[in-house]
């Protein structure tokens, strides 16, 4: 109980008019918090005058955006989707996806069919979201997983999808397709058009046919080049060739460019004789029949400029058009001439035919090169078939269709790992040859998913983290790639 004799005592010690005594400190507090109230107002008011609307922002657009970054209602349709989502509301966004579509035309191949037919992702916004300070195109990997966790969950089909079902992280990111064995139609599906599986080696093997051995070309004491090679510097004879130098990259500087006869091969490999054919320069390359042709018109032209070769070819007179070879002063007639070029013409275009398709020397100088051989024939470096009609040419070259990319499902770009040597991702599996040791076109230098882990560790990371970016939109692209677009990208057919 309180002591009553005490209270007048407390009251005495305490001035309850103090409000009424100027105080300098409380006044100037007062005045900074209207006028801090003030500038609350105005900052929210003058956007709304103005029609800007940037200071409300989380973060910045993204670039293609920023055309209109000053118009909200541009995009933002929906209103009070923010208290919505404050309440804990799912799928509540301020942009519609009629929004996004009147630009963003919806095409086709923009999502898988089977996301279609369920329903797909509840909105646009569900993986595209703005004011991020990215690209919208950066979609988050928990978007991405929230499907491919089960695609077959997912997609609610029986069918086993042509890629891995079940991708939950980058640490968990099943072996590339090409480097893991032929278990699955989702392994199969894409990679049979390209390669083909060795059963006793268990690995995928590259089916061009083509000969090529990397081992001789990257020989690190360098391979013969000919005398009228650029390079050549009189009794040196070898160049040493880097990988660079055939594989170079596009102008955007992911893939690299095709490799072509003419670039990369023709200057050591050419098309050429060694005696008086080769001064009307190498055969043409990339059709036989062409080049067997071209041949045949070389030989009319040197019998032109050298008739005395034809002086002691025997003639088969049953070919003649008259009974009479000979003119009565015992000359031959112009049909006995005719007849006695264009037989020598065909003996010789037949000897020479065998040696533009079977492999030969690689230079005419070196010893033992007859003057019929060529410095290389079709097939030193391609397979070469009997053809069924045995017609004018017995013969056939195989197409070489190299794959213009072998992982056509993935976004890579050789530009940012120029820093990182060619041998050090390429070589044929953990226990396969490199780059420099390969002798077998077969060998698929592919790099496997041990390859990225060196540098590309921490999952969903991003470039600015200070370690190499491993988000899934990092080495996938979602849009405008349907199977069938994947499959040209893959054979070549387009870029």
């Amino acid at each position: 109980m309180t002591d009553a004799r005490q209270i007048p005592a407390i009251a005495e010690r305490y001035d309850l008019d103090w409000r009424r005594y100027p105080n300098r400190w409380r006044r100037w507090r007062g005045r900074a918090g209207w006028c801090a109230a003030l500038a609350g107002l105005l900052f929210v008011s003058y956007p709304l005058v103005t029609g800007d609307h940037r200071p409300f922002m989380a973060r910045p657009l993204s670039a293609p955006h920023r055309l209109f970054e000053a118009d909200c209602r541009r995009c933002h349709d929906r209103h009070g989707q923010p208290l919505l989502r404050l309440a804990g509301v799912a799928g509540a966004h301020s942009v519609s996806d009629q929004a996004c579509q009147a630009c963003h035309e919806q095409r086709c191949d923009d999502h898988h069919p089977q996301m279609l037919a369920h329903g797909g992702p509840a909105s646009c916004m569900e993986c595209h979201q703005e004011h991020r300070g990215r690209s919208v195109r950066e979609v988050a990997d928990t978007a991405c997983v929230a499907c491919h966790a089960d695609l077959v969950l997912a997609c609610r089909s029986d069918q086993t999808p042509h890629v891995r079902s079940q991708v939950v992280s980058w640490q968990k990111h099943p072996e590339f397709a090409g480097k893991r064995p032929k278990d699955s139609a989702a392994t199969a599906g894409l990679l049979d058009e390209l390669a083909q599986y060795d059963e006793r080696r268990q690995r995928w093997r590259d089916r061009t046919a083509l000969r090529f051995n990397h081992r001789v070309h990257l020989d690190p004491d360098g391979i013969p080049i000919p005398p009228d090679h650029p390079d050549y510097q009189g009794n040196h004879h070898l160049k040493r060739l880097e990988c660079q130098d055939c594989h170079q990259p596009m102008v955007d500087g992911r893939a690299m460019q095709p490799i072509r006869f003419e670039q990369h091969c023709q200057p050591c490999h050419r098309l050429e004789f060694r005696f008086a054919l080769a001064e009307d320069g190498p055969l043409p390359h990339g059709d036989i029949q062409l080049a067997l042709g071209v041949l045949r018109d070389r030989l009319m032209r040197y019998l032109q400029r050298h008739p005395q070769e034809v002086d002691s070819e025997a003639v088969d007179r049953s070919v003649l058009p008259g009974p009479q070879p000979l003119t009565p002063t015992g000359e031959e007639t112009p049909e006995l001439r005719q007849a006695r070029a264009w037989q020598w013409v065909e003996r010789r275009w037949q000897e020479l035919s065998g040696a533009v398709v079977s492999p030969s020397v690689l230079y005419a100088g070196e010893p033992g090169a007859e003057h019929r051989q060529l410095k290389t024939g079709c097939g030193y470096c391609h397979e070469v078939m009997p053809q069924q009609d045995r017609g004018s040419i017995g013969w056939q070259v195989t197409e070489p269709r190299m794959p213009a990319r072998w992982m056509p499902m993935a976004r890579f770009s050789h530009q940012s790992h120029q820093f990182v040597r060619c041998v050090d991702c390429h070589y044929d599996g953990q226990e396969g040859p490199g780059a420099t040791e390969s002798e077998d076109t077969a060998d698929l230098l592919l790099p496997s998913r041990e390859v990225c882990l060196r540098c590309h560790v921490s999952s969903g990371s991003r470039a600015s983290s200070g370690s190499a970016p491993t988000r899934c939109v990092d080495c996938h692209q979602y849009h405008g790639r349907s199977y069938e677009r994947i499959k040209q990208l893959a054979s070549g057919n387009t870029y």
